[in-house]
């Protein structure tokens, strides 16, 4: 049951509801939100970066708390959108600094103190300051950044030393299980989840390889759910905030079963690899063209147009989503990578995090090493240059690890899977689903009826839901709020 606590104050006194002390996520691993009532006043305070997702409802003198949207949601009653997180949404696929695309509901800052008393809200934030740029070579940047990781997971092993490793075909997971075999440590098994149609399963191929050099058990993780079953549970437990991430649900499903401790290398990618970063991008950073940077970085309007009713796609235009964009961007402009910031601070703590509290839920203790203050602090103050090339990250397990340096990593060209009878009962799933009643107004029924007919008739076409089904379900549910 979702933890929560909830306040209405009157001229007669205040009235409570719900969990008075609550200590949710991994406080030795700097990820956390903690709220108490003493009888007068509400007081949370969450962790230095936010990731752990903590939100809260205030409208006049009433006020809620919770890990879960849904349950805020509950609470709220009346529902309405924030126009500009949602237009914003639409094309991002996540959410920005404290949005959530309700209103009344907001998601708490990095390093806050919220308190809530007699009706009234205060909330005391500390601002993400620009760390000053290291004069360092690269040389050495490496070899830092390689003893301070390790430093890092040795520090942070768990009292019963019992632990798995989700393991991809990636750097992040096997930085980290290099580094636990380096410190005499082994997972009970590496953990690696199957992809749904089209993605090819390269992560379970090069995992494999791993493993096997490390004579480590590996899992393979199924996708037992169907498409669009998963999709819509998934929209839920993020609160509606996330396109991505259904196929997790593989390894919620497991831990839920098999309650354990996980190593989680979320932000190495952002950190360390250059993940997202471009010439284009930093250029448009440093000449404070943020017009130009937002629609970089928006995709392209896709089935937008076509998915909304007109009068909604006026209302979420593009401008208003580049415009909300911009406001964002501007924080992270003095940042020696700003771009970096920028996805660290919205995308990894807004879109990824919550993939370890939101979905995987109280089944599973989480360790991220790459957040541990010293490797953070160190790579956030490393400048931007030797990201450029997105060989960094490669380049410190290669130095750190050389036995293992001929394990090659994921093919991101690799043959995409052509499983036509799957995109083909996704696409009637999402047909049927448009189909069930709705309480407002907000896509086009045409929409869903002439992509279900052709993915029918058209072999080739039917892989197209993949392109259009998370936001498609997404935009059904909200219209069922």
């Amino acid at each position: 049951m979702e933890k929560f606590f909830r306040a209405k104050f009157s001229d007669s006194g205040t009235e409570t509801f719900g969990d008075f002390r609550v200590s949710l996520g991994n406080k030795s691993c700097n990820v956390f939100a903690e709220w108490t009532w003493n009888g007068e006043t509400l007081t949370l305070t969450n962790d230095r970066h936010g990731f752990f997702p903590v939100y809260y409802f205030c409208d006049k003198n009433e006020f809620a708390v919770s890990s879960s949207i849904e349950k805020l949601l509950e609470i709220a009653g009346k529902i309405e959108f924030d126009e500009n997180a949602l237009a914003l949404f639409l094309r991002l696929g996540w959410l920005v600094g404290d949005d959530t695309i309700f209103k009344n509901i907001r998601a708490l800052a990095p390093e806050s103190v919220l308190t809530w008393e007699k009706g009234v809200l205060k909330i005391e934030s500390k601002e993400i300051l620009a760390p000053k740029t290291l004069n360092i070579s690269r040389r050495e940047a490496i070899e830092t950044y390689a003893e301070l990781f390790q430093k890092a997971i040795e520090k942070t092993v768990p009292p019963n030393k019992k632990f798995i490793v989700p393991l991809s075909g990636g750097r992040d997971s096997r930085h980290i299980t290099f580094a636990l075999h380096k410190a005499n440590l082994q997972p009970l098994a590496c953990a690696t989840i199957l992809h749904p149609p089209p993605r090819a399963n390269e992560d379970a191929r090069i995992a494999a390889k791993v493993c096997e050099s490390l004579n480590l058990k590996h899992i393979l993780l199924e996708q037992n759910r169907p498409r669009a079953e998963a999709e819509i549970y998934k929209n839920k437990k993020f609160g509606y905030s996330v396109y991505e991430h259904a196929w997790f649900l593989a390894l919620a499903d497991y831990v839920s079963k098999n309650p354990c401790v996980i190593y989680d290398g979320i932000a190495g990618d952002v950190l360390s690899a250059g993940h997202f970063l471009t010439d284009k991008r930093l250029k448009l950073f440093r000449e404070e063209n943020f017009h130009d940077l937002a629609e970089d970085i928006l995709e392209a309007e896709g089935y937008i147009p076509k998915i909304l009713t007109k009068n909604l796609y006026a209302i979420y235009s593009r401008e208003r989503a580049v415009n909300h964009l911009i406001e964002e961007l501007v924080k992270y402009k003095n940042h020696p990578n700003p771009v970096g910031a920028f996805y660290f601070y919205s995308r990894t703590r807004r879109c990824i995090a919550p993939v370890s509290f939101s979905l995987l839920g109280d089944s599973v203790q989480v360790v991220m090493p790459y957040l541990e203050t010293e490797v953070f602090d160190f790579l956030s103050a490393l400048p931007v240059e030797m990201f450029l090339n997105h060989e960094f990250h490669t380049e410190t397990i290669f130095f750190a690890f050389p036995e293992f340096a001929n394990i090659p990593f994921e093919e991101k060209t690799a043959p995409l899977v052509p499983d036509t009878e799957y995109f083909r009962r996704f696409s009637r799933d999402v047909f049927k689903f448009s189909r069930t009643p709705r309480n407002r107004q907000m896509t086009n029924p045409m929409f869903f009826l002439s992509r279900f007919l052709r993915a029918s008739v058209d072999k080739k076409y039917s892989r197209a839901v993949v392109e259009y089904g998370e936001q498609a379900i997404h935009l059904l549910q909200l219209e069922r709020i």
